[in-house]
């Protein structure tokens, strides 16, 4: 083909290069296709979110995270309550050890600053419990509706 020279030659070629026409409404097709299921597969997973979204919010990881405030305050109440029975066995030393006036009076002080933080910070968590509660969070059954008193606190840590 390539020696022939003219019109005819020419004509050759061109009938030959149109026997190799590229299928081009098959890949049209084809990307259709594609784009569709991308689309049906998004809209299904915005669908399924939104379904699960229920599902997620009473969920115990959910609700643990939810209340996580909680535990770190029980935990806290638990630290104070065991600083008072340290407070209250130092004091008891002193009195016992017949201590000078001034260090009896400043274990006294210690135990007193130490209640009274176990006292604000009881109130504390009871007043975001009920905040709780009002914002319709579902509460773990862990989770005491009011703050351990510090006698009853003081019970189980001071045995430890």
């Amino acid at each position: 083909m390539s020696q022939q020279n003219g019109p005819e030659g020419w004509r050759n070629v061109q009938r030959t290069a149109s026997q190799y026409n590229f299928p081009w409404g098959w890949v049209f097709r084809v990307i259709g296709i594609v784009v569709l299921l991308v689309v049906v597969i998004g809209a299904l997973n915005f669908v399924f979110a939104w379904v699960g979204a229920g599902r997620d919010v009473a969920s115990p990881e959910n609700v643990q995270a939810q209340w996580r405030f909680a535990y770190d305050t029980i935990e806290d109440l638990e630290a104070i309550a065991r600083n008072v029975c340290n407070a209250e066995t130092a004091l008891q030393e002193s009195n016992n050890a017949n201590a000078d006036s001034n260090t009896v009076e400043q274990r006294r002080s210690h135990l007193l600053a130490f209640q009274n933080n176990y006292e604000r910070v009881a109130n504390d968590y009871d007043g975001q419990v009920r905040d709780a509660f009002r914002g319709g969070l579902v509460k773990p059954p862990d989770v005491p509706e009011r703050a351990p008193s510090l006698k009853a606190n003081k019970l189980v840590v001071c045995s430890q």
